[in-house]
């Protein structure tokens, strides 16, 4: 699967970042090709919208911030998380 149209939609974003930050800040954007299609409070509210206006079209969804940060949990909290729900589900 190629993956260019990500690579046109991110170059774009990364060019207007300035632009974004200053109008959507924190925001989700929904970029198609160059050009932002939308920009929502959640992700699930981005994606749905972008699905909606895009049709079947291939889609960036990216939050509008300076510095991405990882949204995925740290190793050792989902390991926790794991050991703690596994501790309920035995004392029940």
């Amino acid at each position: 699967m190629s993956t260019d149209y990500l690579d046109v939609a991110n170059k774009w974003f990364n060019e207007h970042l300035d632009e974004l930050l200053r109008d959507h800040e924190g925001k989700w954007g929904v970029v198609l090709d160059q050009h932002l299609i939308g920009a929502y409070d959640e992700f699930s509210e981005a994606y749905e919208k972008g699905v909606s206006e895009a049709g079947t079209e291939k889609i960036l969804i990216r939050q509008i911030v300076r510095h991405e940060e990882s949204h995925e949990p740290p190793v050792n909290l989902t390991l926790g998380l794991l050991s703690a729900a596994e501790h309920v589900h035995q004392d029940h």
